[in-house]
């Protein structure tokens, strides 16, 4: 009975089985079986010990080590865990544990499990580094390189590239580089890419202008209709687009990448037209208003301290 008493196992089973071995005389057979139980439980909810993690600071794709102790000699049912989900095992020990980031990990606290939950030990989530973009002057529709570093093997569930007020459209992703399709309605900014719960560091961009080429008719008159030809005015007018004229803006009756037509507001004077896009002005092309044409005035003989009759438009009627 003493060679039963003294087996290994947890160190709250140790204690009650020594205690039951000095006193083996005062129980039973029943009181040892139901020490023989307790501690079987005690050491089935035994947990393990996570006391490191290297490196702290992870990326996704790349290997972690965990040490500790409690593990088990090999994983069986176990699970290594960071924040927001299980990882891929590449070896497994009673001491140590070498696992692989996987690229939908967000920054939080690792954990081990072999029958019972460990501590935890928290970790943080490395930024991607951004150290170039090409080109740096785009247009909607237009595809742009980002190379880095950090960016994760994957997209992944939280990879993303931020544009200053919208999201480019992913091509392609790898750990660095990223290809993205820039977004209809992009203003000037600046681009990032985030990554597991992280942004990097920013670099700007600006956005093509519209080419204008030529408009019909250069001279106008309020309520007149000007056709703007040229390109890159974008498929529609979109929340950013207008045409400037001097004083004021063009009512815009139709617009297209490479013609927009618009009626002449009231009150235009003359000077230049463009064409504003996603935060971009165009070159300018000059146009003159019609001057207004006398057809007679009454009477046509006048002498001193006698004034044409002039229309006045608060009495609606001629005056002198």
């Amino acid at each position: 009975m003493a060679k039963f008493c003294l087996g290994a196992g947890s160190r709250l089973g140790a204690k009650v089985r020594q205690f039951v071995c000095r006193n083996s005389s005062a129980f039973g057979r029943l009181h040892l079986l139901l020490a023989f139980l307790l501690c079987g439980v005690a050491a089935s909810q035994a947990a393990p010990v996570l006391s490191s993690i290297s490196p702290t600071s992870l990326t996704s794709g790349m290997q972690v080590t965990v040490t500790g102790s409690g593990f088990g000699a090999s994983q069986g049912s176990g699970h290594f865990k960071l924040y927001n989900e299980y990882e891929t095992i590449v070896s497994w020990s009673d001491t140590q544990i070498v696992a692989v980031v996987g690229s939908g990990v967000l920054a939080g606290n690792a954990l081990v499990y072999q029958g019972a939950w460990s501590n935890s030990v928290p970790y943080t989530m490395a930024a991607p580094v951004v150290t170039s973009i090409s080109p740096t002057s785009v247009s909607p529709g237009m595809q742009m390189t980002i190379n880095g570093s950090g960016f994760g093997t994957t997209q992944g569930n939280y990879g993303s590239v931020p544009f200053y007020n919208n999201y480019g459209t992913v091509v392609s992703w790898s750990d660095t580089q990223i290809v993205v399709t820039v977004s209809a309605n992009t203003l000037p900014g600046n681009v990032a890419v985030r990554q597991s719960g992280v942004a990097s560091n920013a670099i700007a961009y600006t956005m093509i202008p519209s080419t204008v080429t030529s408009i019909s008719p250069t001279a106008v008159s309020p309520g007149m209709q000007m056709t703007i030809n040229g390109s890159g005015f974008g498929a529609s007018q979109g929340p950013y687009g207008s045409v400037p004229l001097y004083n004021n803006y063009g009512t815009v009756v139709s617009w297209s990448d490479t013609q927009i037509v618009v009626t002449i507001p009231n009150d235009t004077l003359p000077g230049t037209v463009k064409v504003k896009q996603n935060g971009a002005t165009s070159n300018g092309i000059a146009y003159t208003m019609i001057p207004s044409t006398i057809t007679s005035i009454s009477p046509t003989a006048v002498s001193v301290g006698i004034f044409p009759a002039q229309w006045d438009p608060k009495l609606g009627i001629h005056v002198t």
